[in-house]
């Protein structure tokens, strides 16, 4: 039978309450005080850890997570723009965009919205004037992250 299900899009705290209702333990991980600034460059940190179900831990191990995934994206990104793959681009974007709202992400989440505006289109021709606003605000993602794990 059928105990539960998720719609998309998939909201990362909504997976994490699906499975806590069957999962017996105590949710430690909530904040109550909160001594970390609520947004770094390219990142809104509140955001973030709402969609996280409130777990600053979850939302910390989210973000390891994307910057393994996607950390390296920007040489991927051009690589698909030069080699004409639009449809691998347009999934990469998809995926970006998920996990960018997820995380807060507000400017990467806009910045991938307008490359699949342009692939809907099909304004190839305006994809490369993205490569580098894509490269800088990954750089800041990273950094960002980087930065709020580590405190």
């Amino acid at each position: 039978g059928m105990n539960g299900y998720l719609a998309k899009p998939l909201r990362i705290g909504r997976f994490f309450t699906a499975f806590s209702t069957f999962l017996e333990r105590k949710d430690e991980t909530k904040v109550k005080e909160r001594k970390t600034p609520l947004k770094l460059e390219g990142i809104n940190i509140q955001i973030g850890i709402e969609q996280a179900n409130g777990s600053e831990i979850f939302y910390k191990e989210i973000l390891s997570e994307f910057k393994d995934a996607y950390g390296d994206s920007p040489d991927i990104f051009e690589k698909l723009i030069k080699d004409f793959r639009y449809e691998q681009l347009r999934m990469l974007c998809v995926d970006l965009r998920g996990i960018s709202g997820s995380i807060g992400a507000e400017d990467l989440y806009k910045l991938v919205i307008e490359v699949i505006q342009r692939l809907i289109m099909i304004k190839y021709e305006l994809l490369p004037i993205y490569i580098e606003p894509f490269r800088k605000e990954i750089a800041k993602i990273n950094a960002s992250i980087d930065a709020y794990i580590k405190q």
